[in-house]
C-alpha cells in the first residue's frame, strides 16, 4: 500500500521517500536502541549555504557505463550500508526468477555528528561500473525523524515524520572506473537532538534518494527503493542488526 508522501521544501524528494505506510506496525513494535560506535573525523564537508533554492537538481550517473536495466533495488545492506543494485531486462513476458541484483553503487556511512543546530554525516561512496561514473550531490540526502506529537493512530507511517531535507544542492562525490571511492561528508540543518534511551525518539532515518532515471531506466513505483538507514548521533555508526524488512531496516 503507498501513501501520499506530506508536502516539504523540495519536491523531488516526496516521490518515493516514504512511500509504505504498511510497516508502522512493525516499526512501532520492533523497537530496540542503537548503539554508538567509534569512528575519525570526517574527511571533507559539504555544508550547503544558508540560501534556499526552489528545487535543485540531484546527482546521479555520468556517461554510458550500465547494460540495460529492468529493475533497480536501493536498499540498506548492513547496518550502515546503503546499496543501489540493478538486474537486466525480463526475457519473455515475464520477470525472470532468481536473477540476482548487481551492485552499482555503495555508500558507507561512518559517523552522523551534531555541530550546533545541524547533524554532519560522514561516509564513503563506491561506484561499481567499469565505465561512466555517479555523482553524489548534498540534496540527494534527507533525514526523518519521528514526530514528537505523534497520534498513535495515524493512518500512515508517514503522518509520524518530520523531514529535514538539505535545502541547497552541492557536490558530494564525482565517481568513476579510474576512481570509484571517494570520501564525502554532507550537514542536515536545524535538526532536533535525539531523545536519550530506546524508544522511537532515540533514533532518526537517513535516506538517500534513487534518481528518477538510470542509465537511460525510468525508475518505477513497484522497484524497491527505500535507501535508509537508521541513525544515532555519534563519533561512529551504531552496530544495530538490520531488519528483514528494507523499508525500515531498523529501529
Amino acid at each position: 500500500m503507498h501513501d501520499p508522501a506530506p508536502s516539504r521544501r523540495h519536491p523531488r524528494h516526496v516521490s518515493r521517500a516514504l512511500r509504505t505506510a504498511a510497516l508502522a506496525a512493525a516499526v512501532l513494535t520492533a523497537v530496540s536502541g542503537c548503539l554508538g560506535g567509534s569512528g575519525g573525523e570526517p574527511k571533507s564537508d559539504a555544508t550547503p549555504s544558508p540560501t534556499e533554492k526552489a528545487d535543485p537538481p540531484g546527482g546521479g550517473p555520468t556517461g554510458k557505463g550500465m547494460p540495460d536495466i529492468g529493475g533497480v533495488r536501493t536498499a540498506a545492506t548492513a547496518n550502515d550500508t546503503i546499496q543501489l543494485a540493478t538486474v537486466p531486462p525480463a526475457k519473455g513476458d515475464s520477470a525472470d526468477i532468481g536473477v540476482a541484483h548487481e551492485p552499482r553503487l555503495t555508500i558507507v556511512f561512518e559517523s552522523s555528528r551534531r555541530k550546533g543546530d545541524d547533524v554532519v554525516f560522514t561516509a564513503e561512496a563506491e561506484y561499481h561500473g567499469e565505465k561512466g561514473g555517479y555523482e553524489l550531490h548534498s540534496n540527494d540526502f534527507t533525514a526523518y525523524l519521528y514526530k514528537k506529537d505523534r497520534a498513535e493512530n495515524a493512518e500512515s507511517w508517514a503522518a509520524q515524520l518530520d523531514t529535514f531535507p538539505v535545502r541547497d544542492d552541492g557536490m558530494l562525490a564525482s565517481l568513476d572506473a579510474a576512481e570509484p571511492k571517494q570520501d564525502f561528508s554532507f550537514t542536515v540543518p536545524e535538526v532536533r537532538p535525539l531523545a536519550d534511551g530506546t524508544g522511537l525518539d532515540s533514533f532518526g532515518y537517513i535516506e538517500y534518494e534513487t534518481p528518477e532515471k538510470l542509465w537511460g531506466y525510468d525508475v518505477k513505483q513497484q522497484d524497491p527503493i527505500p535507501g535508509r538507514l537508521c541513525y544515532q548521533e555519534g563519533e561512529g555508526w551504531h552496530d544495530l542488526p538490520l531488519f528483514p524488512e528494507v523499508e525500515v531496516p531498523c529501529g
